[in-house]
């Protein structure tokens, strides 16, 4: 288990380094920021899983112990709490990617229409002048 530990730290840390030497838009600051909560978060659940293991295994060996069976709700509780946040903390990271899609869509279409509408131009006299009658 303390492999397993290890690697995801290492992760984090590498996670972190990476988005740190980038310099993104908003956008990509704000998903990288989402996504280390989440990894985050698993590294979290990591946590109460392997202490839930410890706890069903203790209860297995001594399984009328009442400080067990109250240890065993909580971690349970925990974990679901947890799971409902990564969910949510996941659907949120996927918007976030859709809307930042989105926006690449958007801006590439505007960049034609002003290359257009510049091409267009392009052959016309600005140099006009204006007469007011």
């Amino acid at each position: 288990m303390k492999k397993i530990f290890t690697n995801s730290r290492l992760l984090l840390s590498g996670l972190a380094l990476l988005c740190s030497a980038c310099a993104f838009t908003d956008y990509g600051n704000r998903i990288n920021q989402e996504q280390l909560d989440i990894a985050r978060m698993e590294d979290r659940r990591h946590k109460l899983e392997t202490e839930y293991i410890i706890v069903l295994n203790n209860l297995e060996t001594h399984p009328t112990e009442d400080r067990l069976i109250k240890e065993r709700d909580v971690v349970r509780e925990k974990l679901r709490d947890l799971e409902t946040q990564i969910e949510e903390k996941r659907k949120g990271l996927d918007q976030s990617f859709r809307e930042w899609e989105e926006k690449i869509v958007q801006e590439k279409i505007e960049k034609q229409m002003v290359d257009k509408e510049v091409k267009e131009n392009a052959g016309k006299d600005e140099d006009v002048e204006f007469n007011p009658k």
